[in-house]
């Protein structure tokens, strides 16, 4: 961006010996370094489309990319199949997470963290882990560890009834020859 102000800058200097100075590549100048401080400078190019955005869609975690006002600008395909929803753009994020608390047969992790750009904060990004089916896994695996110690105690009555009921045998046998 220096370089065209350089260069215009020349070109003033240089046709301050003409009548009239055309004024079009300073005013081209300045508004190529003002929209390099808008856009780039402040983070809004950090929502169009990258090439990191193809390692996104392939995550199995959900990715919600909100702006400033919370509202979403942008989701992958884990986020829409983890939401059951395809329309989350320009919805509010917030309203998007109530509707995940109020799900009680599922399990959703949520994290949100700021998205930072050279200006400061830019928006928020939230990243979904769905845990159903962890979670289902991890009670089954609670249930059987439950039998196991049932069958543990069934087993250990069943002996302590077998000792003496072995003892009783063995003594009924002598006692009858």
């Amino acid at each position: 961006t220096t370089f065209p102000m350089l260069a215009n800058l020349f070109y003033l200097t240089t046709s301050q010996f003409q009548t009239h100075a055309d004024p079009t590549p300073l005013l081209l100048g300045v508004g190529i370094l003002m929209i390099r401080l808008a856009a780039i400078d402040s983070g809004l190019t950090a929502f169009l489309p990258v090439a990191r955005k193809d390692v996104i869609e392939q995550l199995q975690l959900g990715v919600l990319v909100a702006d400033l006002e919370s509202q979403i600008v942008d989701a992958n395909a884990a986020a829409t199949r983890i939401l059951g929803n395809t329309k989350l753009a320009n919805r509010s994020l917030e309203e998007v997470l109530a509707g995940l608390q109020s799900d009680r047969a599922r399990a959703i992790e949520v994290e949100s963290f700021p998205v930072k750009g050279l200006v400061g904060v830019v928006g928020t990004c939230t990243v979904l882990r769905d845990c159903t089916e962890a979670r289902r896994v991890e009670q089954q695996l609670h249930q059987a560890q439950k039998l196991e110690a049932i069958g543990y105690l069934t087993a250990g009555i069943a002996h302590g009834i077998n000792n003496p009921l072995a003892f009783l045998s063995s003594n009924l046998g002598s006692l009858e020859e």
